[in-house]
């Protein structure tokens, strides 16, 4: 059956869906707190990402003796934060700076504010990118039109290194880890697939010098691991998110990889 959208963007935000399921093991002692990220108008950020190279010499899939490409930087900007009712509504855009062209991409992100004002939830809506000196219009998804709910991105689009979880209100975890299936359907014309996925969040534990990291965090950042799988083709990706950053610490794919480099609030 073909999904509606995102009916009742309020409710299906709460998580009052279905569609959405959530499973946690016990675990004594490995208790976590889950967060949602927040932007202010003006924010900004650089990522750094390198593409997995197959032997055409363009960005591909995995192979057995994987080759990166020279680095390429993102500086991502919060354009807009504006309200509606209960929710907050960012423009972000994500500029290439760096590397052999100057491809420009267009978010738009959606969440849930709760009566005191605290931002509950935060999804990925819609993304628009133009590659460099592309004429005509820009390549786009909305994302509204495949789920009843919002989900993790699985970023198919571009090269920009715009991965995204599915952020839901914080809570404590008192498990090792979380996960929450999402169905999500794709297709036209009366032929629909299915393209559910899995989200599981877990405490990240790294060391002082450790590769996944180039920004300077506070010594007590509580980081998160999130990984989303899409089990009918196996992609998805993993990343690194702390509260002491607006955007992942550090992401992987089977396509690409990529760091946040700096972060000036």
């Amino acid at each position: 059956m073909r999904n509606t959208g995102w009916r009742g963007l309020v409710v299906v935000m709460a998580m009052a869906c279905a569609c959405v399921a959530q499973s946690a093991a016990a675990g004594p002692g490995q208790d976590f707190r889950t967060f949602v990220p927040s932007w202010s108008k003006g924010m900004q950020w650089t990522v750094e990402a390198q593409y997995r190279i197959h032997e055409g010499g363009v960005p591909g899939p995995r192979r057995r003796e994987p080759s990166w490409s020279e680095p390429v930087r993102w500086r991502f900007r919060v354009m807009e934060r504006s309200r509606d009712r209960n929710l907050e509504i960012f423009r972000l855009r994500a500029e290439q700076i760096s590397g052999p062209g100057k491809s420009v991409t267009g978010y738009f992100f959606i969440g849930e504010r709760s009566p005191a004002g605290e931002l509950r939830s935060l999804a990925l809506a819609r993304v628009a990118y133009r590659p460099t000196q592309a004429p005509g219009e820009p390549e786009s998804a909305d994302y509204t039109s495949l789920a009843t709910a919002p989900f993790p991105i699985v970023n198919e689009l571009s090269l920009t290194p715009g991965d995204f979880p599915m952020f839901e209100a914080p809570e404590t975890v008192r498990a090792p880890e979380r996960t929450t299936s999402y169905e999500v359907t794709e297709g036209s014309s009366g032929m629909y697939f299915s393209r559910d996925l899995k989200q599981t969040v877990r405490r990240a534990r790294f060391e002082a010098g450790d590769s996944r990291v180039k920004v300077g965090l506070p010594p007590q950042a509580e980081t998160l691991e999130y990984t989303i799988v899409r089990p009918s083709d196996g992609a998805g990706f993993r990343q690194l998110w702390t509260a002491a950053a607006p955007w992942f610490v550090y992401s992987e794919s089977g396509r690409m990889k990529a760091w946040l480099v700096d972060s000036a609030h």
